[in-house]
């Protein structure tokens, strides 16, 4: 039983906390195994993807290379991600290089929208 009211850190305790908290539907075990299972598939290509950009341009900016390791070296209790160069690092790689681009999705059924005149297509 979770029962602490933070936030969650990571997908398994929102799961469980879902699982609890829903008692009229609530999600079977298979589907939280399955939720797992398919997270932590996805996020194998899409983190190695994301690694290998992060190298290409720090290699590419040897300076912020540097800088980034300092920090990273530093002390670390004092670090903060929130204010990090490493977070900034992080934000512009994913900004140039998105390992998701784009997302496509199809209307499960037709559906008319009201034009500005407010008569429906």
């Amino acid at each position: 039983q979770i029962a602490d009211d933070t936030a969650p850190d990571d997908c398994l305790t929102a799961l469980i906390r879902e699982q609890q908290a829903n008692l009229k539907f609530p999600l079977p075990d298979a589907e939280i195994s399955s939720q797992i299972t398919t997270l932590m598939a996805a996020g194998h290509d899409t983190t190695a993807y994301f690694c290998c950009y992060a190298a290409l341009m720090l290699a590419k900016h040897p300076d912020i290379q540097d800088q980034l390791r300092a920090e990273l070296l530093d002390d670390p209790a004092a670090f903060d991600f929130a204010t990090s160069l490493l977070k900034r690092v992080v934000q512009e790689v994913l900004r140039l290089y998105p390992v998701i681009p784009m997302v496509t999705r199809v209307a499960a059924k037709t559906a008319s929208l009201p034009t500005a005149d407010g008569a429906s297509d």
